[in-house]
């Protein structure tokens, strides 16, 4: 568990966003209704990284941060699969 949260955080915030990156921070910042309203999106994840970026700004480090707690989340889960 230890191991792959290393690897997961180690250089969370170098490198510059990527363009699937930057269409999520640019829907996290909508207001509620405009990402409830959308089709072609599961609304959770961009509800919990809207509450997220209003917390922690959108810095790489910090946009990043929610989907690696989630990877990480993950790994007991894998472990006992």
């Amino acid at each position: 568990m230890v191991a792959g949260a290393a690897l997961r955080l180690y250089g969370l915030g170098d490198e510059c966003y990527w363009i699937d990156e930057t269409h999520m921070v640019r829907l996290a910042q909508q207001d509620v209704g405009a990402i409830l309203g959308r089709e072609d999106l599961p609304p959770l994840f961009l509800l919990i990284a809207r509450l997220w970026v209003s917390l922690f700004g959108v810095g790489e480090a910090a946009t990043r941060l929610l989907p690696a707690l989630f990877g990480i989340a993950c790994l007991p889960l894998m472990y006992l699969l």
